[in-house]
């Protein structure tokens, strides 16, 4: 092949595999046997509309409860309004709502140690946690001592969190390594004792993490799937997956089609929802876990609401991001997502487009939810995200971690996600104030709070085939070889890679026509490693997008 016929093939083939404008289908999906065949969450150019109706006015802008900011002691308490009647803002400027903090809960019902219940479980007077009979045994004899209630139980985890002692040189803390005392009570002078004439036997260690719990406090998950697409199977695996923690009463699992392509069907929506809202007062205070899967529209990153037109010949309607938000969760179920983690299952246009990009941005404000995570993937495939998704609910969900921290561990179990797409978390915190200089040195008025709206991108690496984030063309640009390229070779804060092809370049009869392929760019200096790197040949790294300060 000549290099005039190589390059024009070349040109081709990047014309077809790298062009957005190529023109696709308008409709959703079409059903073939019952089943659809897209599995992918975007669908090319679709005109945007406007929806005019009167709805429900979203809650004040603010940011909700951080799960990042609770401890597993303090879990997240969303509620719902004691009333569902519409709220009116009466401020063109959108208030934060401040959040109180939680009191300590209930215990658990499960050992977490061996994650198993027992005839007998030991509460911890310091944490939530609980010790079954079978993990620390007690003889018989001292076993109405052990149960009286004037005598305090501590688990191994809080006692190895208070078993430190001062180094008397350096004056670092380090462990003192004293005999595990479980029982404790008070004698006569007020001093802490021993409980029990001798030490209770150990039997177990810990399964997981010596910090976590066997959290089953009530739980919502709540699976919300635009009309014409195939509800993906992720919201039901975490159902599936998670329920044996819970009661008969303290996990719900509700899916939800919705479609709001017209004016009509809007009010229809909203009459839906309302009725699902009245069915959920039992789960009032319970945790919350929303599913949202909808096309994006290519251009724009506008979300499919649905359809318009006759049954038999449906045309798919998008609007834009803000709009989207406000008509789904119209109906009195906003209140419900205060402090939630919300999983956008979506194509990649929604955060990869700046103007849909700045509407989901406010829109996550507006709704005040604690976490939201979406994906960058142009054509994102939920199935590649169902590891990674289980293994982040198991860690902040049941074990009670936060949430950024559970992401490096969740992050290298998704296996496949990795090479298909970037993962966006958004997050808040909260923290007091700072106080003014002009403020008075007392206040009968509580302190204000300073909320955070943290953006985060995580972006897999692999010195192959994707070094630094960067993405190498499967083929050489010069030469047209399959995955021809070398290690990066740094140097100066970049780095460089170079096709492997000995003829890369060449003409036939061997004289140089072309620079042999090559790709440079530069070392990002604004990330930081999440995963390990050392001998490693592929991980993760986070770049933050934006950190937003709300005053409240």
């Amino acid at each position: 092949m000549s290099p005039t016929v190589l390059t024009h093939y070349l040109q081709t083939i990047n014309q077809f595999t790298h062009s957005d404008k190529m023109p696709r289908t308008g409709i959703t999906a079409l059903k073939v046997s019952g089943r659809r065949k897209r599995r992918c969450s975007t669908c090319g150019h679709v005109p945007r509309v406007e929806l005019d109706v009167c709805m429900d006015t979203m809650p004040e802008e603010g940011l909700g409860n951080d799960m990042d900011d609770i401890s597993p002691t303090t879990p997240p308490t969303p509620t719902l309004p004691s009333s569902t009647s519409d709220q009116t803002a009466t401020s063109t400027t959108p208030a934060i709502v401040q959040t109180q903090p939680t009191p300590l809960r209930r215990h658990n019902r499960f050992c977490y140690l061996c994650h198993d219940g027992a005839d007998t479980l030991y509460c911890c007077n310091t944490c939530r946690r609980v010790v079954c009979n079978s993990c620390i045994i007690v003889d018989l004899e001292y076993m109405p001592t052990a149960t009286n209630p004037d005598v305090s139980f501590t688990c191994p985890g809080c006692y190895e969190l208070s078993d430190i002692k001062i180094n008397r040189f350096s004056g670092e803390p380090r462990r003192a390594y004293a005999p595990y005392v479980a029982f404790t009570q008070q004698d006569m002078d007020g001093r802490t004792v021993n409980a029990l004439p001798t030490l209770p036997a150990v039997t177990s260690h810990y399964e997981l993490s010596s910090c976590s719990e066997i959290n089953d406090d009530p739980l919502l998950i709540l699976h919300l799937f635009c009309k014409g697409v195939e509800p993906c199977g992720v919201a039901g695996l975490v159902y599936n997956s998670i329920s044996s923690y819970f009661d008969d009463t303290g996990l719900k699992f509700i899916e939800l089609e919705f479609d709001f392509g017209t004016n009509a069907k809007v009010a229809a929506h909203r009459k839906k929802v309302e009725a699902l809202v009245a069915g959920l007062q039992m789960m009032k205070h319970a945790r919350v876990l929303v599913f949202i899967t909808a096309h994006s529209e290519i251009d724009h990153g506008d979300l499919f609401a649905g359809h318009e037109g006759r049954a038999c010949t449906p045309k798919p309607v998008v609007v834009e991001v803000p709009m989207f938000f406000k008509v789904l969760f119209n109906g009195g179920i906003a209140p419900l997502l205060t402090g939630s983690m919300l999983f956008l299952m979506t194509c990649g246009p929604l955060v990869n487009n700046a103007e849909s990009f700045q509407g989901l941005r406010e829109s996550l404000k507006t709704l005040q939810v604690a976490q939201a995570v979406a994906f960058a993937a142009p054509q994102f495939q939920p199935s590649n995200a169902t590891y990674f998704i289980l293994a982040l609910i198991h860690s902040s969900i049941i074990q009670g971690f936060p949430v950024r921290q559970c992401f490096p561990g969740a992050l290298q179990n998704s296996f496949e996600l990795g090479k298909h797409s970037d993962v966006i978390l958004f997050s808040t915190s909260h923290a007091p104030a700072a106080p003014t200089p002009l403020s008075p040195p007392s206040s009968p008025s509580p302190p204000s709070m300073t909320t955070t709206l943290l953006c985060e991108k995580y972006v897999w690496w692999n010195t192959s085939s994707q070094p630094y984030g960067h993405s190498l063309s499967f083929v050489c640009h010069v030469c047209g070889a399959l995955r021809s390229w070398s290690q990066p070779l740094y140097d100066s804060g970049s780095w460089t890679v170079d096709c492997m092809n000995g003829k890369c370049g060449l003409a036939p009869d061997g004289h140089r026509v072309a620079p042999r392929g090559k790709v440079t760019n530069k070392i990002p200096t604004d990330i930081a490693w999440v995963t390990p790197t050392n001998k490693r040949k592929h991980g993760w790294f986070v770049r933050v997008i934006f950190r937003e300060v709300v005053a409240i």
